[in-house]
């Protein structure tokens, strides 16, 4: 163990801010290479000439005018989380594969799960384009950054592709398609999502409104319960996720509705011998990253 001095510059005093209205990066560097990029900033602005090329790059990628990096890079991980970032660093840009599709590529069918893990744990995001890596069906899959950053970069890429460079296939046209209804919708790839009207940047979570069970209802066991939801947003709602904990146990597919207002029923088939409280949990988020949550709680007995 290396005792520190007291007043030594700590590991994150390295770290500078790229800001960019697509989205703000923490980039933390040491003797000239780029070791992590986060999202968010409040650091910093970059200082040295290292700094400089790859804050300038970031900028070039995020204004859709660049799709490499060439400012040096490194990244510790296992040797399959290092196989599987090599695979998705070599996903084209404007391009996407599945997870399924890199766990072959790694030489491990049927390791998606194993693969999703170890883009979770990628320092590197953008310059190592996990957001590339979406689920199957067309659905986006997770990103530490947020769903609605993934479907912001995924959207850029798609307007910004070079002539000539091909977009990975039927899955892909779909995916894009979803992505020009629930992505960001305007021209200019570093223009903001604003509210309506008054030229400011969405900051409010979506409403989230439960028009059915009433509060504290009770239900027989063995009956159907539907639990009616309406969420509305300024921006365009990015994601709906909803599960029910409890005395049922049960989760739903994601919704991705590219519209600024969603009512939807969630059906629950409940059977005899399930009693107890219910409780079901809603989250929204809008496609400016903003998200909210809710709870709906009844009883079977």
């Amino acid at each position: 163990m290396i005792d520190r001095p007291r007043h030594a510059p700590a590991p994150h005093d390295d770290a500078f801010t790229v800001s960019h209205p697509v989205t703000s990066l923490t980039v933390v560097m040491t003797a000239g290479v780029v070791t992590r990029v986060t999202f968010g900033g409040a650091r910093r602005a970059a200082a040295s000439a290292a700094e400089g090329l790859a804050e300038q790059e970031l900028l070039e990628y995020l204004g859709g005018r660049r799709t490499t990096f060439t400012f040096p890079t490194a990244a510790q991980g296992t040797p399959f989380e290092r196989t599987v970032w090599r695979v998705a660093s070599d996903i084209a840009y404007g391009a996407t594969m599945t997870y399924g599709e890199v766990a072959r590529a790694v030489g491990q069918p049927g390791s998606a799960r194993a693969v999703g893990l170890a883009l979770g744990k990628n320092p590197l995001p953008i310059v190592v384009p996990c957001h590339r890596v979406v689920a199957g069906g067309g659905r986006l899959g997770g990103f530490g950054g947020g769903a609605a950053r993934k479907r912001r970069l995924l959207a850029l890429e798609e307007r910004s592709r070079p002539a000539g460079l091909p977009a990975a296939g039927a899955q892909r046209s779909l995916f894009a398609a979803l992505l020009l209804v629930g992505g960001l919708s305007c021209s200019d790839p570093q223009r903001p999502t604003f509210g309506p009207g008054d030229g400011a940047p969405d900051t409010e979570p979506p409403r989230i409104e439960f028009l059915a069970p009433p509060p504290n209802s009770v239900f027989a066991a063995g009956s159907q319960v539907v639990v009616r939801v309406r969420v509305t947003d300024e921006s365009t709602l990015a994601e709906v996720l909803a599960a029910v904990a409890g005395a049922v146990s049960v989760g739903f597919p994601i919704i991705d509705p590219g519209t600024t207002e969603l009512e939807v029923d969630f059906p629950i088939a409940t059977s005899v011998g399930m009693t107890g409280t219910a409780t079901f949990v809603v989250t929204a988020i809008d496609a400016s990253d903003n998200e909210a949550s809710a709870t709906r709680s009844f009883m079977l007995q």
